[in-house]
Parts: structure tokens; sequence; C-alpha cells
């Protein structure tokens, strides 16, 4: 899946940060890798996709996000795979 535009609403930045401790630089560097994606049940017509890849640091992290257009995508949450 190609990811032109990618933006994250202030209350999801302050989520992922506050909740997750993960920051929005984290987010894209899974976006620019080469992360696995799914497609995941749609909410309120939405349609959503689920991504596992992971950042500079080398953290894995799960990564939800719901697609505005055809290349742009806006983070819902971000989240540390713990395992």
């Amino acid at each position: 899946m190609f990811i032109k535009h990618f933006y994250a609403t202030a209350k999801a930045r302050k989520h992922i940060i506050d909740k997750h401790g993960v920051n929005l630089y984290e987010v894209e560097e899974v976006l620019a890798g080469d992360p696995t994606f799914w497609r995941i049940a749609d909410v309120d017509g939405e349609r959503r996709y689920r991504l596992i890849g992971q950042s500079a640091a080398g953290r894995r992290l799960k990564v939800y996000v719901a697609r505005e257009s055809d290349d742009t995508m806006r983070l819902i949450t971000a989240y540390e795979v713990r395992r």
C-alpha cells in the first residue's frame, strides 16, 4: 500500500505519547519502512488498517490508521508490541 500523505490530529498525538509512550516520529519511521498491512473492520464507514513495523530504534510498533483518500492516512493510535 502506498501512503503519500500521513497526518495525526493533536488528540491522537497526545494519546500515543501519554498513554503508549510512542512519538509521531517513530510512527513515521514505521510507515517509511516496510510494515505489514492488514485491512481491519470499517468503523462508521471509515476504512481502517493495522500495520506492524519497526522504528529506527528497533521498537516494534502496532499502528492503526484510517484511509482518508487514495494516498492519505490518518493516525488512530500506535503502541509497542510486547511479547
